[in-house]
């Protein structure tokens, strides 16, 4: 009787450890898998790193250009001002005088140009 319970436990023991093997292959081609994604994962990452670098360098350069812009415009503000007020002071009959003069006096040519 000890001896039919040994066969039985070994035959038990034979058809585990087939399923032992299988789930043990199963595992290493899930690993091996999982290592392919992980490299995968890995390279994407690094070439994201790299767009981001490039996307903070634009970033900077835009920022350096917009800072510039703004301050020609505040420089430009201050003249267009000016300009407006100057303009401010003619009226109609301004223009009609200058444009009956016949030869404008010294100088207006310059202003004009």
């Amino acid at each position: 009787e000890t001896q039919e319970q040994v066969a039985g436990l070994e035959e038990e023991l034979k058809e585990k450890a087939v399923v032992v093997k299988e789930k043990a292959e199963a595992a290493d081609a899930f690993a091996e898998q999982v290592g392919k994604e992980k490299a995968i994962v890995a390279e994407k990452a690094e070439n994201a790193t790299v767009e981001e670098q490039k996307c903070n360098d634009i970033a900077r350069t835009v920022s350096a250009q917009k800072a510039s812009c703004e301050q020609d415009l505040a420089a430009a503000i201050p003249l267009v001002q000016q300009a407006e007020a100057a303009l401010d002071v003619l009226d109609k009959k301004d223009f009609q005088e200058l444009k009956s003069f016949a030869k404008p006096p010294g100088g207006v040519d310059q202003v004009c140009f």
